[in-house]
């Protein structure tokens, strides 16, 4: 009965409101065909196998090479361009977690393809703060996403961000690794201790976030910590 009357509801939302297609701004749902046809993927066998970058076969670029990264190995689903940039942007900034949820589930076969073995899957956190000026995390959505597809458990809690940081977007490489330096802390190491361990974060750009993250994780004893992102950017 409740579930009937949500539905009827929801009918009578979209007649008054139309959904809008996050990639486009099209009339009609919130990811709509022609954009669902023009993603880019990130193919791994053309990829940099730590950060994504195309590079025409699967090994490590340059940049990774002459950098040590704090992770094992790097999943990336999308470039971020065209009606992923788009979407994710919604996503994040205008409140629209279907969008998001919507991007992992398009992908849900490249995700099982991806042959993801972990204990357990750790979104970047937000601070509390953050969390309630955007009313959610986006990392958790796309965790949660993903463990379902998967069946890997998520670990919330354990690895907290512990102070404010700017939005990385404006600033440069040496500026992102500086404004994230110390911005992790792990609460209950023992949840990490031996583990196989998944951090999940929304977007790549230098990667400055997911490898302070990582750091810790592996101090914390964690035996493998790989990452994930929704997006890479070009």
């Amino acid at each position: 009965m409740i579930s009937s009357v949500l539905d009827s509801l929801k009918s009578v939302l979209h007649l008054v409101f139309p959904e809008t297609c996050a990639g486009c701004g099209r009339d009609g749902k919130v990811f709509c065909e022609d954009c669902s046809k023009s993603l880019s993927f990130v193919e791994p066998h053309l990829s940099c196998f730590l950060c994504g970058r195309l590079i025409g076969k699967l090994s490590l670029c340059g940049e990774c090479l002459e950098q040590e990264r704090n992770y094992s190995a790097g999943f990336f689903l999308y470039y971020y361009t065209g009606p992923v940039k788009n979407a994710l942007c919604a996503f994040k900034f205008e409140g629209r977690k279907r969008a998001g949820r919507i991007l992992v589930r398009l992908s849900e076969r490249r995700i099982l393809g991806m042959g993801l073995k972990f204990d357990y899957i750790v979104p970047i956190p937000v601070t509390e703060k953050k969390r309630k000026e955007r009313g959610f995390n986006q990392a958790y959505i796309i965790a949660q996403e993903i463990s379902r597809i998967t069946r890997i458990p998520i670990l919330c809690g354990h690895l907290i961000k512990s102070k404010e940081t700017m939005d990385q977007s404006s600033l440069s490489k040496k500026e992102r690794e500086k404004n994230v330096k110390g911005a992790f802390k792990i609460r209950n190491g023992s949840y990490f201790k031996g583990k196989k361990i998944l951090i999940v974060d929304d977007l790549f750009t230098t990667g400055s976030t997911l490898m302070e993250a990582s750091k810790v994780v592996k101090l914390a004893g964690a035996d493998t910590v790989c990452v994930f992102a929704l997006a890479r950017a070009i």
